[in-house]
């Protein structure tokens, strides 16, 4: 019931009020890492008093206000900037999930998809980048500049329909705002290890420190973490609209058809239902809705 309707929020010629609904969503979240600022200003600041004031006898205070301001606003630049010029981000990705370089054979069979979609530099942006990933499901992604695609992708006739989607989030913020979004949760990503370590001893003792457990929450809420945790459902919903609008890219490049035709026959077999889809963190819409959207597109 709560879910944004993709008819109201996307129109089928790419615009829409979803295209720009990242920019509050990346707003709010900056205020609600505001603790983290907060705790980086406090922690690189004291670091600085501490160090200078063994090092030398006395605190360089001009130091540690250089820090303490710095460090926050260096951390806000870095993630931003992906919106701009994410370097690197996708080819961090490949390598994090173990994909590889392409063969001849999937380098051709990649260009043949690429030319029968008649996507061109002019018009369309391509990946710079193609990774192969040793899946035997269906499956592509893109961010940033790279593409990584499954090796049994490109042996099947569903090769065009799976990148045309793909080039739907490249060709627009898509692939920027994922690398600057998953970068303002590093901090936070870096203390789920702690968290769920403390729950893991709490679950085989059966019982837990209230002190350590408050210590815990409170680096996790200076991480970040609580913060991610919150805009969570937000963000999800909105890539849950972006999927459909990449759909409708594909559909724009004549692969309305074949892409319905791929989640029926694949999607629809491992679809399960999502409960309180708008609280989910499911960054993908029921599939049934996506192929009735894209069987409009056939009409149409």
């Amino acid at each position: 019931m709560f879910e944004p309707d993709p008819n109201i929020w996307l129109d089928r010629e790419g615009g829409g009020l979803a295209e720009r609904g990242w920019v509050p969503l990346y707003l709010i979240h900056l205020l609600a890492l505001i603790p983290t600022f907060t705790a980086m200003f406090f922690t690189s600041g004291l670091t600085v008093v501490f160090v200078t004031l063994i090092k030398n006898g006395h605190a360089d205070w001009t130091a540690a206000n250089w820090f303490a301001y710095g460090v926050p606003i260096a951390f806000i630049l870095w993630a931003t900037s992906g919106i701009l010029l994410p370097f690197g981000a996708g080819r961090w990705l490949a390598d994090s999930i173990g994909a590889r370089h392409p063969t001849t054979t999937e380098i051709e069979a990649y260009k043949d998809a690429i030319d029968a979609l008649g996507v061109n530099d002019t018009d369309d942006r391509r990946p710079k980048y193609l990774y192969v990933l040793d899946e035997s499901d269906l499956n592509a992604c893109v961010i940033a500049d790279t593409i990584i695609v499954n090796r049994e992708l490109l042996n099947t006739g569903y090769c065009e329909a799976i990148i045309a989607h793909e080039l739907g989030h490249l060709n627009s913020m898509d692939v920027r705002i994922s690398v600057a979004v998953n970068r303002l949760g590093a901090f936070a990503r870096t203390s789920r290890a702690l968290h769920e370590g403390y729950r893991e001893s709490v679950a085989e003792q059966g019982r837990g420190s209230c002190i350590v457990g408050f210590f815990v929450l409170v680096i996790r809420a200076c991480s970040g973490g609580l913060a991610n945790n919150l805009m969570a459902a937000n963000w999800t919903t909105w890539w849950r609209l972006r999927e459909y609008a990449a759909d409708d890219y594909a559909a724009r490049l004549g692969q309305a058809e074949h892409l319905a035709n791929l989640l029926e026959t694949h999607g629809l077999l491992y679809d399960t239902p999502i409960r309180r889809v708008w609280a989910s963190t499911h960054t993908h819409p029921p599939v049934a809705l996506r192929i009735d959207r894209l069987r409009q597109h056939q009409a149409a």
